[in-house]
């Protein structure tokens, strides 16, 4: 699932740290997992990085630290290309399948052959 890109940066307590964080436009109304917890894997400008605090309705936070080129509009990856979709799973506590068939209808879906 590729997101809309990451929205301006701020800073927040991640894992005990300060660190720089983004908001990503996409959250459990859109089919993210709800219960995924802090640390969920993302891809940042192609960077491996992870949730941070509750997913909500329409959003979730993502660590920025060690991506200085991450700003507005950078590409993220919650799953698909360079992140599989059983690594989300694993990390939320669940199966593959049931984020696949959670996606909401305002989600667009790319199929490539």
């Amino acid at each position: 699932m590729n997101s809309p890109p990451a929205s301006a940066s701020a800073t927040a307590a991640c894992s005990g740290r300060r660190s720089p964080c983004a908001s990503v436009a996409c959250g459990y109304a859109d089919g993210y997992p709800r219960h995924a917890p802090s640390g969920t894997p993302v891809l940042v400008e192609g960077h491996r990085t992870g949730t941070v605090g509750r997913v909500s309705m329409d959003m979730i936070m993502v660590d920025l630290e060690g991506i200085p080129e991450a700003g507005i509009g950078s590409p993220v990856v919650l799953w698909g290309e360079g992140l599989p979709v059983d690594d989300v799973a694993a990390a939320a506590g669940t199966v593959s399948y049931e984020l696949l068939c959670a996606l909401a209808p305002r989600v667009p879906v790319i199929e490539e052959e």
